[in-house]
């Protein structure tokens, strides 16, 4: 039974890891395919909320979290982004920082750097 949760979880990465790939190949084509890559932004977008539809911000934990690690800045920073709004702000925003922060990164860095000033502007409007 736990490895079938294992398998699952680790499809459920992949079905990510795939589709920031496929985003982030979109971005870097000459010209780059806006259109194809906001497809495949919206295509996360639907796959996350899938996931919390599942099993809400638990669910979303536990198949984001581990790619916090993730050698690709591209999957951290996605993994992040998403984890922040599924309640673990403590987890994701320091990742988010260092992404944001480190200028060799390019566009992970960029994209870091808009999610954060989003949830900042989100949490000084709720105040």
């Amino acid at each position: 039974d736990n490895e079938k949760l294992r398998a699952n979880l680790l499809q459920a990465q992949q079905e990510l890891v795939t589709l920031v790939g496929a985003q982030r190949a979109a971005f870097d084509q000459d010209p780059p395919d806006v259109r194809e890559a906001n497809r495949r932004i919206k295509a996360i977008n639907i796959l996350v909320a899938g996931w919390a539809e599942q099993g809400g911000d638990k669910v979303v934990q536990a198949i984001l979290l581990p790619l916090l690690n993730d050698p690709s800045p591209d999957i951290r920073c996605a993994a992040a982004a998403y984890v922040l709004r599924h309640g673990a702000a403590d987890q994701a925003l320091p990742v988010l920082q260092a992404i944001a922060e480190d200028m060799k990164l390019g566009d992970a860095s960029s994209q870091a750097d808009s999610v954060l000033m989003v949830w900042e502007d989100e949490q000084r409007n709720a105040q």
